[in-house]
């Protein structure tokens, strides 16, 4: 009887409750029927089985300590093991998921490619770059909450009516990714993205009215081995600035034509790199004429590169290499130097019209250059007049707008270039610094045969003038041209009607001849000392 105790104690010892149960239930009344019977050996055995039972009992007791201790040992294990799962889990949410739109973020986007490259498809995959057009005016004009619900709204729009196939990411501000793999001729991801073009121009109804947006996107295939991220990524980012230069709003596949291109980019900013800026940047001027008095007012500075390695290249894409590059900060003021120096030899009351680009506006070491260009230069800043185009100041308007601030207590005068081809310019165009509007040759070259051109450009001109500012209109090449802006009011103008870009010996030597009074009804003079100019 004891042995069986014993045994039922032993499978019973992680049991504390049911272990003490038995050992109470059988020593109690095995004891007092033994040592009642008065017999010795049975006394014996009952104090035996007492002790042997005591000892049970401690064994139970310590064993089911420690029993408890390894539970509570392995529950704190457990809960902390769930703790850390947790933070993992948050903690690889916060590095690979979007907060704002809950998608995947720029470096998860990344270790995707990383994997797709790795894994050799044997499809090969396509990858898009999608970037909302017009968004920053938004964040200026409703502030930056309403500017989230916009991007909230969009990644929302483009992750519906993306397909499972395409995976899709948020690489941050209003710039997405798209990746889709088995696709050899980007033709699945190019469906997909036009479905997000078409979903993106519908009205965003977030804010209390709505805002209408367009999204470009850029998309390039890989079709084996030897590429890398960053090789596929440039060539989609290339088809995305395709985009938004020429078909905004719109997909661009990368072809061969913009490999050529992007290939001589590179030799370009190559030979950037090893150029003797100084030596082989030249600046050439365009006169800026009064029609009414027939005479010249100023001169746009306009850059020029004779390189050394390439020969001359057009200023559109040097500028933009030196863009890429960074150059620009070290461009700029040797372009304005130049400039200055031949400013002095023109007559007095001649203005320069010089042109500054988005990283110049954004960059507090070229603005201190060049207002220390200015003060040394020995003319009066009241002849200056500095270009900026809308697209250069919506990349940052608060610190574009402190940038011209500068230079109009300098006492320089501010234009704004290419007006009308930007983002949201009434909006923003009466809290510039402004003194001067130049209309963009786009209103011009249709304004003989297009009626719509031209009530643009008269509502432009009455704007202005609401305004209190001056207006020039660009890229005026016939005497027609001339004919009907005059009749919508402006006096002054700029293209080659009335002359070419010429060096600075040029525009003095037309500054001697001076412009003919100009005719309204014929601009023979005005052409012929345009044709003087030009040759």
């Amino acid at each position: 009887m004891a042995i069986n105790v014993i045994g039922c104690i032993f499978c019973l010892i992680q049991l504390r409750a049911a272990a003490l149960l038995v050992i109470f239930t059988v020593l109690v009344p095995f004891t007092v029927h033994f040592v009642f019977t008065g017999i010795a050996v049975f006394i014996a055995i009952a104090c035996n089985v007492v002790l042997v039972l005591s000892a049970m009992l401690f064994v139970v007791l310590t064993q089911y300590r420690t029993f408890a201790e390894l539970i509570e040992v392995q529950s704190a294990l457990v809960a902390r093991n769930q703790s850390m799962k947790a933070l993992s889990d948050a903690n690889h949410e916060f590095a690979n998921i979007d907060a704002l739109t809950s998608l995947p973020n720029r470096r998860y986007f990344f270790g995707e490619l990383d994997s797709l490259l790795t894994a050799q498809l044997s499809e090969g995959f396509s990858l898009g770059i999608v970037d909302l057009d017009g968004f920053k005016p938004v964040n200026d004009l409703y502030g930056h909450t309403a500017g989230d619900k916009v991007l909230a709204e969009a990644a929302r729009r483009i992750r519906d009516v993306s397909p499972e196939y395409v995976f899709v990411a948020r690489l941050g501000g209003d710039e997405f990714a798209l990746l889709c793999e088995n696709d050899s001729s980007g033709e699945r991801l190019k469906a997909a993205a036009e479905k997000i073009c078409e979903a993106l121009r519908q009205p965003f109804f977030s804010l209390r009215t709505s805002v209408h947006i367009a999204g470009s996107i850029g998309v390039s295939v890989h079709q084996g081995p030897g590429n890398t991220a960053e090789h596929i990524y440039e060539r989609a980012d290339y088809a995305l600035y395709y985009a938004k230069q020429n078909l905004r709003g719109n997909v661009v596949m990368f072809s061969e034509v913009h490999e050529t291109e992007l290939r001589d980019l590179h030799k370009m900013e190559q030979a950037l790199w090893a150029a003797d800026l100084k030596a082989e940047m030249h600046v050439v001027y365009q006169p800026l004429v009064d029609t009414a008095r027939g005479q010249i007012k100023g001169f746009e500075a306009l850059a020029r590169w004779s390189s050394e390695i390439l020969g001359d290249i057009q200023p559109s894409l040097f500028i933009r290499a030196a863009e890429r590059t960074g150059i620009i900060a070290k461009l700029t003021p040797i372009l304005l130097e130049k400039a200055l120096r031949d400013l002095r030899h023109m007559p007095s009351d001649m203005m320069l019209s010089f042109n500054l680009s988005v990283h110049d506006l954004c960059s507090p070491q070229t603005m201190v250059s060049i207002i220390a260009l200015v003060r040394a230069a020995g003319v009066d800043p009241a002849r200056l007049e500095f270009e900026v185009t809308e697209t250069a100041i919506m990349v940052d308007f608060d610190q574009a707008c402190d940038a011209l601030k500068l230079l109009r207590n300098l006492g320089a005068k501010i234009a704004l270039d290419d007006f009308g081809t930007g983002y949201s310019s009434l909006i923003h165009v009466h809290r510039l610094p402004l003194d001067t509007i130049k209309i963009d040759r786009a209103f011009v070259e249709d304004i003989e045969t297009n009626p719509t051109s031209g009530n643009l450009v008269r509502s432009i001109v009455d704007m202005s003038r609401n305004l209190g500012v001056g207006c020039i209109v660009e890229g005026v090449e016939t005497e027609r041209q001339v004919e009907l802006l005059r009749g919508y009011g402006l006096v002054y103008m700029q293209g080659f009607y009335f002359g070419r870009p010429g060096t600075a010996d040029d525009i003095l030597k037309l500054c001697r001849e001076g412009l003919p009074s100009y005719l309204p009804a014929s601009g023979a003079g005005v052409h012929a000392a345009a044709s003087r100019s030009a040759a």
